[in-house]
């Protein structure tokens, strides 16, 4: 998949959709797009997380039915080529420009892989715009500390391949304010150079709690720290890109999404352009140790617009 034509402007509102695509989970600002971006879409889709369906979730999928919204359940096999023939169907036979409004606000990192997996599979088909939008939440403090319980490749198709298995291992790390989790991540997969990605947004509280989580990180690791603002995914991927290009043929990278979704997101989507093999992303999870947490937005959304095609 090839991406062109990046933006951080939002949609114009009164434009039509090809295709509505969201998350239907536990956390209020599950609905906050559909409540309040009224895209005359042709089709919506929720796609439903299939557990932990407490807090919000049974107003979120009431408002989801009420406005039209199909429900797809993630936890079916194959739910990703219902999708691909979802989207496919919505296309008229003279559209010349589609359109796809794709919110991955409260997405897994799991269903993040499986969209842009997805987007990658309808971009071969033919060209398409997504305009994906990333609400962030208002500040909650940490929970208690966790452990780890998977480590392995998001999906099969980040699983990285590389013709290289003798050369240097390296790790992209996207912080995030839970104690531990870096750190476990990195002792896993024990690469040889680091580069830790410090999320900078609009509540000063969540860079307190980060730094306070990550410093035995930087005690145990030659690491090299990097700020990014959230509000400017455009400058996210040209830093990641830059990277990458440097370490080309010197190094395989693994990347290791957490800390905000638009990370996430921004990692998948490098991943799916490359061509090399040399690049993985990684899903360490404390999936069964998880309690429902009800994140409220705040704040303004923010867009990361771009042509997909092959």
């Amino acid at each position: 998949m090839k991406i062109n034509n990046e933006s951080s402007a939002p949609p114009e509102l009164d434009s039509d959709a090809t295709v509505f695509i969201t998350a239907l989970g536990y956390e209020s600002r599950s609905r906050w797009s559909a409540e309040n971006l009224r895209f005359n879409a042709r089709k919506k889709i929720a796609i439903r997380f299939g557990y932990s369906e407490t807090a919000a979730f049974p107003i979120n999928y009431e408002t989801f039915v009420s406005l039209g919204f199909d429900i797809v359940d993630s936890s079916k096999q194959r739910y990703e080529q219902q999708l691909i023939e979802t989207v496919l169907a919505s296309i008229g036979s003279h559209d010349e420009n589609v359109r796809i409004i794709l919110d991955f606000s409260v997405m897994s990192r799991l269903m993040l892989a499986d969209v842009v997996t997805v987007l990658g599979d309808l971009a071969s088909i033919r060209p398409i715009n997504v305009y994906s939008m990333y609400m962030p939440s208002a500040y909650l403090p940490p929970g208690e500390p966790m452990q780890l319980n998977k480590a392995e490749p998001v999906r099969a198709e980040f699983s990285g391949w590389s013709a290289h298995p003798d050369i240097p291992l390296a790790a992209f790390v996207g912080l995030g304010y839970e104690e531990g989790l870096a750190l476990g991540a990195i002792e896993f997969l024990d690469p040889s150079y680091i580069w830790c990605f410090e999320p900078k947004g609009d509540d000063l509280r969540y860079a307190e709690k980060l730094a306070d989580a990550n410093r035995s990180v930087k005690r145990s690791f030659d690491a090299t720290f990097l700020e990014y603002d959230l509000r400017d995914p455009i400058g996210l991927r040209s830093r990641i890109d830059e990277l990458l290009r440097n370490l080309r043929g010197r190094a395989r990278v693994a990347i290791i999404p957490f800390g905000p979704k638009l990370f996430a997101w921004i990692s998948m989507l490098i991943a799916m352009q490359d061509s090399t093999g040399d690049l993985s992303v990684w899903r360490f999870s404390t999936h069964d140790q998880n309690q429902a947490v009800d994140r409220q937005p705040a704040g303004s959304p923010i867009w990361y617009s771009f042509l997909a095609s092959k």
